[in-house]
């Protein structure tokens, strides 16, 4: 009897070990497509990579006020218009966080004011701005995002210094 206790102990701990080694994994995985994401796709511009790393119903949501905001159009749109404003542009992975199907990163960029950018002409100015993101996967893919901008940082570097 004893000996059965202590096998049904080892299955059952056997057994919960390789559900969350098996859950970790997968975490780790959306953690890597969201470093591929800010790595390849933003550092490198390698905008081929989107649909790989992003499901193709990928909606955008309002941190705010959670309403839908864009889809992958809007992303493949946004993308271009982010690169054009800031050539020199680069981000890095400050901190990531991943549970069960979400990723939350906070990245660091850093770049040349060169392009109009939210309404702001091109002040040739020097931008270094932490923003948090919040990802939602599906399928091993992106399923949904939403951004933390801090404007209060950002506003003041886009900003010329006449």
């Amino acid at each position: 009897m004893k000996t059965s206790m202590l096998m049904f102990a080892a299955g059952i701990f056997i057994v919960s070990t390789g559900f969350a080694q098996q859950d970790n994994s997968k975490v780790e995985r959306n953690k890597e497509v969201v470093k591929k994401y800010f790595e390849v796709v933003v550092n490198e511009r390698k905008m081929d990579l989107l649909d790989k790393l992003f499901h193709q119903d990928r909606v955008n949501i309002n941190w705010d006020t959670g309403e839908l905001e864009g889809d992958m159009d809007e992303l493949k749109n946004f993308l271009p218009y982010f690169f054009n404003a800031f050539p020199d542009l680069s981000c890095s992975v400050e901190e990531i966080i991943g549970e069960e199907n979400k990723v939350m990163v906070k990245i660091n960029y850093k770049g040349s004011h060169k392009g109009e950018f939210l309404g702001f002409p091109s002040s040739d100015n020097s931008i270094n701005v932490s923003n948090a993101y919040l990802f939602y996967f599906e399928d091993g893919k992106i399923i949904s995002s939403s951004s933390l901008i801090n404007y209060k940082i950002l506003e003041p570097q886009l900003k010329r210094q006449d």
